[in-house]
């Protein structure tokens, strides 16, 4: 196994699984008594980890990557993060306080900003309709090149529970940034963003929508989550 995957075999799993979460038996959202949930619609390009769309309400999320390896599902009260891999027909689950802490871990591996304070530029623009706000790292020990992001363009006025954020910021490998991320643009070789969004909308779903899909296995080995999905989106992202 080359260093680049060992590289990212190791950090999804320090992410999701550095403590293996209990298997109770996962608890379907309340059926509400509204007949749709009005949420926000992004597409969002990642490069390391690969293009989603971001479902988003003051409720609850759902990431959905475009190459079927992932589906992410978080709902209030307790935001515990529901990770699925639709091929396999498996998920696993992870509190968000434990989310937290290793995705913390995570982006210092990944990005050399994982405790990077960031500051207001000032600057202020548009991405696809959104007013939006521009954030700088605060932090001179992190040096260009060495694989950071330098500038991170997020929602102004589309605010989102603090957990929705964080999630937003962990798929990215950013820094919490408090606000709903919208561009990022890196210090690195791969390209010139590490995240941008290329569409935004607004739309009604069915209140089933943030469920688990019928018919999914929980797992007790989180590792066959890692296995099944990891990999291909390595080789997907590598070619190798």
């Amino acid at each position: 196994m080359s260093l680049l995957k060992q590289l990212f075999v190791a950090t999804v799993a320090l992410l999701l699984f550095a403590e293996r979460p209990s298997f109770a038996a996962p608890a379907q959202a309340a059926t509400s008594a509204a007949k749709h949930i009005n949420c926000w619609r992004l597409e969002q390009k990642n490069i390391l980890l690969g293009d989603c769309v971001v479902y988003a309400s003051p409720t609850a999320i759902k990431v959905v990557f475009k190459n079927g390896k992932w589906v992410d599902i978080a709902r209030a009260p307790d935001w515990e993060l529901f990770v699925v891999n639709p091929d396999q027909k498996i998920f696993c689950r992870t509190t968000i306080d434990k989310w937290k802490i290793n995705s913390v871990k995570l982006t210092a591996v990944v990005t050399n900003s994982g405790t990077t304070k960031v500051v207001k530029t000032g600057l202020r623009g548009r991405i696809c309709g959104l007013p939006a706000f521009e954030l700088k790292p605060n932090d001179v020990s992190v040096k260009p090149g060495e694989g950071s992001a330098n500038s991170f363009w997020v929602a102004q006025d589309l605010v989102m529970p603090e957990a929705i954020c964080h999630i937003m910021c962990c798929n990215s490998f950013l820094p919490q940034l408090h606000a709903v991320p919208l561009r990022v643009r890196a210090n690195v070789s791969v390209g010139s963003y590490l995240l941008d969004t290329t569409l935004v909308r607004q739309l009604d779903v069915q209140p089933t929508f943030f469920d688990l899909p019928p018919g999914l296995k929980e797992t007790k080995n989180p590792e066959d989550i890692m296995n099944s999905g990891v990999m291909d989106v390595v080789k997907d992202m590598t070619g190798m």
